[in-house]
């Protein structure tokens, strides 16, 4: 669940926009560590 919206400018848009963290994971694959998340956009 997200804790805090944060304010992030799109290059396709140039708009900004406020946005939230709703997942993300943390992979170890030998010495590299992958992330990934999942924003949503959400209303001011």
């Amino acid at each position: 669940m997200a804790v805090e919206a944060f304010y992030w400018t799109p290059s396709d848009t140039g708009v900004q926009a406020l946005f939230v963290c709703r997942s993300w994971s943390l992979t170890k694959t030998g010495p590299l560590f992958e992330l990934t998340a999942t924003f949503e956009q959400v209303p001011r």
